[in-house]
């Protein structure tokens, strides 16, 4: 195991397609630890963060079949997305059936403030105004427009978004409309 450990994900994933288990449970290990780390940056409470894990390395196995690297994309970079998508994925149906813990929910003052840790200080003053405005937007809408845009900044699909409130994927693409049209209009873009 020693040997696979200095080998690259792209060399790995060649020797995997080659029939090498080791590269594959080298790469597993590797992966585990960013699975793990996704899964603390999402706050999930640690008495079902093992859940989740095991759910973001079911996409990491997806991200090990599907792999193109014809695409020119580096695998790191595929496999994280396809750890969080498959965590955030779950969430998402958790929250749709109303079993999202509390603490997982977030305002939109606590995404900004998330977004912003990240910037800065001199992009930080320039996005903080932006988000201002956009919160200050946010407020014109009416509150289905609301409930409607929440959802869909969380990732859910229009089809999710229209089960949840027991509407029509129609009714939901036409309220975003109308959202997208009022932030528009209130930000003057």
């Amino acid at each position: 195991m020693a040997d696979y450990l200095t080998l690259s994900d792209e060399q790995l994933l060649q020797l995997n397609k080659e029939g090498c288990r080791q590269a594959l449970e080298a790469l597993t290990d590797r992966y585990m630890t960013v699975a793990r780390l996704i899964a603390k940056s999402l706050c999930i409470p640690s008495e079902e963060a093992s859940d989740y894990v095991q759910e973001g390395m079911l996409g990491f196995l997806s991200a090990v079949c599907s792999y193109d690297e014809s695409r020119q994309t580096k695998f790191s970079t595929f496999a994280y997305v396809c750890i969080k998508n498959r965590m955030l994925s779950v969430l998402r149906k958790a929250a749709a059936k109303g079993n999202i813990p509390p603490e997982l929910t977030v305002s939109y003052e606590e995404q900004a403030q998330s977004l912003l840790s990240h910037l800065t200080p001199e992009a930080q003053l320039i996005s903080e105004k932006n988000i201002d405005d956009i919160l200050c937007a946010a407020e014109k809408l009416s509150p289905q427009e609301q409930k409607v845009f929440s959802l869909y900044l969380t990732g859910m699909t229009y089809e999710e978004i229209a089960e949840k409130l027991s509407v029509t994927v129609k009714a939901v693409d036409g309220t975003l409309q109308r959202a997208r049209k009022k932030l528009r209009k209130a930000l003057s873009l």
